[in-house]
């Protein structure tokens, strides 16, 4: 997409305060989808929590590799009694314990891998919420810059009105009201005009803001507003399980199913085993050395009282239930919202045809209107309508364009479409 050179002369007459202090820069979408990518503060905390989570998985990988815990000891101690004057005790121990069975342990391995998944959704939702905030920022800013123009016709157009009945009422063929009414018409024009100056340095902080910058910079939009193609032969049933928010249902669904299966983790015995080699005697060096081998199976019958483990496993597959019903809601409301963002587009797109058809057919009776009024064979207000409805119909068409295209970036966003694609 690039930008015409009046386009950008326009820019910089619209800022001369700013521009004299800043440099105006262009960017175009690509340019716009590499610099959050980088230094946007929501997508670096999306970041951070997949890594965190990474983190915590092999922290807990590492916890059931097939390596024994090693422990080394030394101690000193004197003591003595009533009967015997008192003596040095000195102690070297050396001891490796392994869990060679734990079902609880494997359960939380598999809850932090499945938190690692989770933390992914999660960041791919956040890109795809970024890319449509971003070019709906993008959109605003080519609206803006765009409906500049479109007023500054409207401006030349009420301008012309007015010298136009000026002259004819100089020459007593029109009435001081059309008259006044002409030049209310051409003040309102420059209003509107300045309100669109003001609306596009709006856009500009809109869009700069969503690029993550610290400082404002102004900003030109490089691209024009153009009909986005229809989106064809999707599969909503299919394409509304992909969708983000329903992917992240579904992994808290898998999450809380092991949760269940970690509360019945705590009725499996816990297998272990370990191996220690001891020094003891009365120098710094004893010589007298002991070994020990065995295997540990415990069982906890009532840990955490006597109902503990009813209730908590109670307690989990009702969590998991309602993580259920929550995924089922998630996917009836992505096929929804699908199904109603595609409708709006094909609408838009359908409606945008007869918008511009409706735009040609205004502008060619306006310049056919001149001619039948100024020869006096139109009255004053056939012709006002007629100026209405070119004024409407470059304002509606532009409107359109942009309501087109933020219906496009609606779907885009359901669907998932990451920033960068």
């Amino acid at each position: 997409m690039t930008i015409s050179k009046s386009m950008l002369t326009t820019m910089l007459v619209l800022l001369p305060a700013i521009a004299a202090a800043q440099e105006i820069s262009t960017l175009t979408w690509r340019d716009c989808q590499e610099t959050p990518m980088r230094s946007n503060p929501v997508l670096a905390g999306y970041r951070q929590s997949l890594e965190s989570a990474r983190y915590s998985y092999y922290a807990a990988k590492s916890q059931n590799l097939p390596f024994p815990g090693l422990s080394v000891s030394n101690s000193f101690s004197r003591n003595g009694s009533v009967n015997s004057g008192p003596g040095n005790t000195f102690s070297v121990n050396l001891g490796a314990s392994e869990t060679l069975f734990s079902m609880k342990s494997y359960a939380d391995l598999e809850i932090q891998l499945k938190s690692v998944e989770n933390a992914d959704v999660n960041l791919r939702a956040a890109l795809a919420d970024m890319r449509k905030n971003l070019l709906n920022s993008f959109i605003t800013l080519l609206y803006a810059q765009k409906k500049i123009g479109v007023m500054e016709t409207i401006v030349a157009i009420r301008d012309k009105s007015a010298e136009m009945i000026n002259l004819k009422y100089d020459s007593g063929r029109e009435s001081i009201g059309n008259r006044l009414r002409t030049e209310a018409q051409l003040a309102q024009a420059k209003v509107d005009l300045a309100q669109s100056k003001r609306d596009l340095l709006s856009a500009q902080r809109g869009l700069t803001a969503d690029l993550g910058a610290d400082d404002f910079v102004p900003v030109v939009a490089s691209g024009t507003l153009s009909v986005p193609a229809p989106v064809s032969d999707l599969d909503i049933d299919k394409a509304a399980l992909s969708i983000p928010s329903v992917v992240s249902a579904k992994k808290s669904v898998e999450i809380y199913g092991l949760k269940v299966k970690q509360s019945n983790a705590d009725l499996f015995p816990v297998l272990s085993a370990s191996q220690g080699l001891s020094w003891n005697g009365v120098s710094e060096l004893p010589g007298n050395r002991a070994w020990s081998l065995g295997l540990s199976l415990a069982w906890p019958l009532f840990n955490n009282g006597p109902t503990y483990h009813k209730n908590n496993l109670a307690n989990a597959k009702s969590v998991k239930q309602k993580a259920e019903e929550d995924y089922r809601s998630a996917v009836l409301s992505a096929k929804s919202n699908l199904q109603s963002a595609l409708a709006a587009l094909e609408t838009s797109i359908d409606n945008i045809t007869t918008v511009d058809m409706l735009l040609n057919a205004a502008r060619q009776r306006y310049s056919e209107s001149e001619i039948q009024y100024l020869s006096g064979t139109m009255s004053f207000q056939t012709w006002e309508d007629v100026e209405e409805e070119l004024v409407s119909s470059e304002q509606t068409y532009l409107a359109s364009l942009r309501s087109v295209n933020i219906a496009r970036t609606q779907v885009d966003s359901l669907l998932g479409i990451p920033l960068g694609d």
